[in-house]
């Protein structure tokens, strides 16, 4: 191939188009003892080849084309478009992202997964219920902040997951809710809330995570705390993480 264009020295194959059949959605590479990350890295997507890849995508079920005049065609096209929902990465759930299905309701209490908009104190972690149910936004009442009571619109927006551990990058189009009837002890810091409930199952486990948890409350009456081990045994103690090293030179 070179003789007939010298460039092709430094491409794949010599310059020759070379077609991959394969469907990411089915087995993967079968790698003995490996673990998940090994067998995302031996997937053609990973290799250094990739760049030089277009894809070409399948838009009908060839199997499914085969079947007789007899059979209902709408029954058909449901069935496939059933198949290609099974995805991978459908099921992915990681920080920051919301699932790929939201069950709400009206009355449902949710949490915001983004900054939107900061005037109206549509902020990350600002928790509100739905008032209202649509295709493509969502009406919703906030509880918490200066905007309490105030009823705003929530879009869906397309969603890139920042987590590190996932080997590959994607979007999800999504409403950037998360069902919340209570929040963890990290997403509430810096919130002012007047009633705290807190439910230490088990004990905190890093530093400064008991300080936050009992430092939302503007009020001591609000506060209320239940510490309970496996077997559900009330007891009147937790620990407190502290490292006291990162006070020495404050």
């Amino acid at each position: 191939m070179q003789l007939e264009n010298p460039q092709n020295l430094h491409v794949p194959f010599g310059g020759k188009t070379v077609v991959f059949g394969g469907d990411f959605r089915q087995i993967l590479p079968v790698v003995p003892k490996g673990t998940r990350q090994d067998i995302v890295n031996a997937t053609i997507n990973s290799s250094h080849l990739w760049d030089y890849i277009t894809v070409l995508r399948l838009t009908k079920n060839m199997r499914l084309q085969s079947l007789g005049q007899t059979d209902d065609y709408s029954e058909l096209v449901k069935f496939s478009e059933w198949i290609a929902s099974i995805e991978f990465l459908n099921g992915i759930k990681c920080s920051g992202v919301p699932n790929h299905e939201l069950h709400l309701k009206v009355g449902t209490p949710v949490m915001l997964l983004r900054n939107i908009d900061y005037s109206i104190g549509l902020c990350n972690g600002t928790r509100l219920v739905i008032t209202r149910l649509g295709k493509h936004v969502l009406e919703s009442k906030i509880l918490t902040g200066a905007n309490a009571g105030h009823k705003v619109l929530i879009p869906r927006m397309t969603l890139t997951p920042s987590d590190l551990r996932i080997p590959f990058k994607f979007q999800r189009r999504q409403f950037p809710l998360i069902v919340s009837y209570a929040m963890t002890i990290n997403k509430s810091q810096g919130q002012s809330l007047s009633n705290v409930g807190l439910y230490l199952k088990n004990p905190v486990f890093s530093h400064g995570q008991l300080y936050v948890a009992v430092s939302r409350v503007t009020n001591p009456k609000g506060l209320k705390i239940l510490v309970c081990g496996d077997d559900n045994s009330k007891n009147k103690q937790t620990n407190n993480v502290v490292y006291k090293e990162v006070f020495q030179n404050v």
